[in-house]
């Protein structure tokens, strides 16, 4: 049985802007992916969400038995926290849309806990983020 800790932020240059998402995920201590996308013109919080989608994505591929993983997401989003612990009541449609993915995909893990941690505390999430969000600028700027 394993236990992914993951970090994700999500970014936009802009809001809405050129946005992109960041994420790093280790288990047992050990840092086994860093991944970071550009995401084209979207919103702050809708990039937040994917980087949490797009995080537990990779864990479901790496892990060996994910039906036995426990997953523990950090984010610095505290609507995204307090959305998945049914506290907040979003209906932006994006929004609540990614939210349903990413419910689907916490059924894949034994157990998942998403949990709010300052901005101070994702530093890696965050640079790789923006680095997403800048290729999502670049990307834009070649079109």
């Amino acid at each position: 049985m394993g236990k992914f800790h993951i970090w994700t932020d999500g970014s936009s240059y802009g809001n809405p802007g050129p946005a992109g998402y960041g994420y790093r995920l280790d288990m047992n201590g050990k840092t086994l992916r860093l991944g970071y996308g550009p995401l084209g013109k979207m919103t702050n919080n809708e990039a937040e969400y994917i980087a949490v989608q797009k995080a537990l994505e990779e864990a479901l591929v790496l892990a060996d038995s994910p039906e036995t993983a426990k997953v523990i997401v950090n984010t610095d989003s505290e609507l995204l926290v307090r959305h998945n612990q049914g506290k907040y009541n979003v209906t932006k449609k994006s929004l609540v849309k990614i939210m349903k993915d990413i419910f689907e995909l916490q059924k894949g893990f034994k157990d998942v806990v998403i949990r709010h941690i300052g901005r101070k505390n994702n530093t890696i999430a965050d640079f790789l983020a923006n680095q997403g969000s800048t290729a999502s600028r670049e990307q834009a700027s070649n079109d």
